[in-house]
């Protein structure tokens, strides 16, 4: 026979949405199904049944899970692994567009003093070519 366990005597975990979007788990509560929702910046206690559910973890790191990217908050010391951590890749990715940018800058402006370095040295041969102006007597 199943113990039931009645929610004051449940223990509890808080986690917290610090994403700006937001985040759901659904869960199989004795043939039930169950939706969490975090809103944005949202702090909601659930059940520490559903930790397992929530996170799964690595050491001190969480590696996946139904929301790896909640924060639990009576856990401060776990991190999100970086390749979860979407707005992490979204910065990483920012940043090579942005320093690749840079490069190709640099190299448009070479390739910029490179043709006005050419053009001043054709005008300077055309000058040495042409023929002198005759003068008039």
């Amino acid at each position: 026979m199943q113990k039931v366990v009645e929610a004051s005597d449940q223990k509890l975990t808080r986690y917290k949405n610090e994403r700006k979007f937001p985040q759901s788990i659904v869960v199989n509560d004795n043939g039930r199904m169950v939706r969490y929702t975090w809103a944005p910046g949202e702090e909601k206690a659930i059940p520490s049944f559903w930790d397992y559910a929530v996170h799964r973890v690595h050491g001190k790191t969480v590696v996946g899970g139904l929301a790896p990217q909640l924060t639990n908050l009576d856990r401060p010391e776990l991190k999100l692994a970086e390749a979860l951590d979407t707005e992490l890749q979204d910065r990483k990715k920012a940043e090579a567009e942005f320093l690749t940018a840079q490069v190709e800058k640099k190299k448009a402006e070479q390739e910029a003093l490179l043709a006005a370095a050419r053009l001043a040295q054709a005008e300077s041969q055309a000058k040495a070519s042409a023929p002198a102006p005759e003068t008039k007597k």
